[in-house]
């Protein structure tokens, strides 16, 4: 999923919960789930130091092996946020789990939610789409980014929710 799409469904996400939770201000809410379920693919930034123009070569999924994708990691992170303010903390782990429970739904890579005892990741499950929805391979292909870009899944699972939580936001 591109950060893109984890941000349509964390905007999603976050306006859901400051419906659920009146009582905190939603701006908040919505602000850092959003934040949460983005930043954890800023270890795209390493990957691109490391490869440069090949950030999405066939091996992009293995960025998700990188600490920064664990439950350990994003609740250390959340709680040392949450010593500030509990509302942003709380709200960046839900937007960053809710990133990591999407990975796992659309990636056959996975997540290391063991890790640092196990280095064994873990996917949830796994949706087998029709080759209507993706008529390429996405992942473990040298056009990963243009395979994904041009696949309806992209469009419906990734663009729509992003233009759909635009809208409400914005209206």
């Amino acid at each position: 999923m591109t950060p893109l799409g984890h941000a349509g469904w964390s905007l999603l996400l976050g306006m859901g919960l400051s419906l659920v939770l009146p009582g905190i201000d939603p701006k908040i809410i919505i602000t850092a789930t959003t934040i949460g379920g983005v930043a954890v693919d800023l270890d795209l930034l390493y990957r691109w130091y490391q490869k440069g123009k090949d950030v999405f070569d066939k091996t992009i999924g293995q960025h998700r092996f990188f600490p920064s994708h664990t439950p350990l990691f994003l609740g250390s992170i959340s709680l040392l946020i949450g010593f500030i303010n509990l509302y942003w903390g709380l709200s960046l782990f839900i937007g960053a789990m809710g990133h990591l429970l999407l990975d796992t739904l659309f990636f056959p890579e996975g997540i290391n939610f063991g890790w640092p005892i196990t280095k064994n990741s873990v996917h949830l499950l796994i949706i087998k789409t029709h080759p209507f929805w993706a008529p390429k391979e996405v992942s473990n292909v040298d056009d990963w980014l243009k395979n994904y870009l041009t696949s309806p899944l992209f469009w419906i699972g990734e663009f729509i929710p992003t233009i759909i939580a635009l809208t409400v936001l914005l209206s």
